[in-house]
């Protein structure tokens, strides 16, 4: 949802987040599915179905934390905030500026959270 204040600046917040499970709590989470946070997004494919989820100013997978060596992203939320601008509003040609917020958090599994 777009939020404008005037008929010029626009503010937007999205936010995304995301939880994988598991059916065995003695196993936990899978090793071949998860979320892999951090970096430009357009590295996405890989082939053990971790979703890649961008966030500039990080290297490819440098947030996604891990446990006994393997990633461990089950859990993850992404916030981000938009402020436009338009500086032209010609019909033809429109440019705007744009300046972003963005925060993301690597999840623990949600094990850790409950019993501590």
């Amino acid at each position: 949802m777009v939020y404008y204040f005037g008929r010029e600046i626009g503010v937007i917040f999205p936010c995304t987040f995301g939880y994988k499970g598991f059916y065995n709590k003695d196993i936990g989470p899978s090793p071949f599915e998860g979320f892999d946070l951090g970096g430009d997004g357009l590295s996405g494919y890989n082939l053990y179905g971790y979703e890649t989820i961008a966030l500039r100013g990080y290297s490819n997978g440098s947030l996604t934390p891990r446990v006994n060596g393997q990633k461990s992203g089950n859990v993850y939320q992404k916030l981000t905030v938009e402020l436009r601008y338009p500086v032209s509003m010609n019909h033809r040609l429109l440019f705007s500026g744009l300046c972003l917020l963005k925060q993301g958090t690597p999840g623990i599994p949600l094990k850790n959270i409950i019993h501590s």
